[in-house]
């Protein structure tokens, strides 16, 4: 799972892993504030799921190996105010089952 992968560093960490053999389901959530769809609009590959929205509303369902959160604050201020009020608490509901997190 990843967080703003519309953008130009998300856009490109989903082409590596999607590179990846061992992956079965790379889903990506982004609200489109600062990502364009046209980053990704090259991706094919069937593994690869975008969901439109924002991370603070994205309930997710089911158990993920990975997640790279990219979501942080427009502003440092505002990452700091609420550290884990962007997407986390919500994309962690079986938190003790996730190999990897990045949270940038």
């Amino acid at each position: 799972m990843g967080f703003r992968g519309c953008g130009f560093i998300g856009s490109h960490l989903i082409d590596r892993l999607l590179r990846r053999d061992d992956l079965e389901t790379l889903v990506v959530v982004d609200n489109l504030w600062t990502g364009l769809r046209d980053n990704i609009a090259h991706v094919s590959d069937p593994r690869f799921s975008l969901r439109i929205g924002d991370a603070e509303s994205f309930a997710a369902s089911g158990h993920f190996d990975e997640i790279i959160h990219l979501a942080s604050g427009r502003t440092p201020s505002l990452t700091r105010q609420r550290p884990l009020g962007l997407g986390v608490k919500h994309a962690l509901p079986n938190a003790n089952r996730v190999r990897r997190c990045l949270y940038s």
